[in-house]
């Protein structure tokens, strides 16, 4: 009875998904909120962004847009997001959250049980698109990759979704790439949707 009330739960929650695959994105929610309120703190205090006030959220797009056109400014605010982001998961209620987008470097990680492991920028991204390379490293945990972005008004857009199967080997590795997030903060959700096994993996996040 047990095995059939929770076979029932999870496929109840895999329709709710597949309706609703921005739900997916939704997870580290409360993270975004905070990254952006900070975003606006940063874009103003190193004059990325002048003539604004900051709000509950942050800065309109207009204003994270106006800053990005200002590189070296942009730069000096992302390094300053990068440390908040860094101290927030080390000491805050982000420890066992979400990861920082490291970009360009590969990052290695393995996704136990039906636990996700998510990847955000410290701050809006500066290119209009960007490349999620996933390359399978172990396993046997049918996985599903879900890129998505965000708004400062906390609105949610699922941009590409892709997965590996039980079946496939070490060394099986799928690139895609995304446009459209420029001024968005974006995340990488690794899903693994088996109970007892897992999925190894080395992410790498390119713009």
């Amino acid at each position: 009875m047990k095995t059939k009330i929770l076979t029932t739960i999870f496929l109840i929650f895999a329709m709710h998904l597949a309706v609703f695959p921005q739900d997916r994105c939704r997870s580290a929610a409360q993270v975004f909120g905070d990254v952006y309120k900070k975003w606006g703190d940063v874009a103003i205090a190193t004059g990325c962004v002048v003539g604004v006030t900051a709000a509950t959220s942050g800065i309109g797009m207009a204003a994270t847009l106006e800053c990005i056109r200002k590189a070296d400014k942009y730069a000096e605010a992302v390094e300053d997001m990068v440390k908040f982001f860094n101290s927030a998961a080390n000491n805050g209620r982000w420890t066992i959250g979400p990861r920082r987008i490291e970009w360009g470097t590969p990052q290695t990680g393995t996704v136990v049980s039906t636990f996700s492991r998510v990847f955000i920028s410290a701050a809006p991204v500066d290119k209009d698109s960007i490349t999620v390379k996933v390359k399978k490293l172990d396993g046997k945990a049918e996985t599903n990759i879900i890129i998505c972005k965000v708004d400062e008004k906390g609105n949610f857009v699922n941009l590409a979704q892709f997965q590996f199967d039980k079946n496939d080997g070490p060394g099986q590795e799928i690139t895609k790439t995304v446009s459209g997030v420029k001024g968005h903060l974006v995340q990488v959700r690794i899903d693994a949707d088996s109970v007892v096994k897992k999925f190894e993996y080395k992410l790498t996040v390119s713009k």
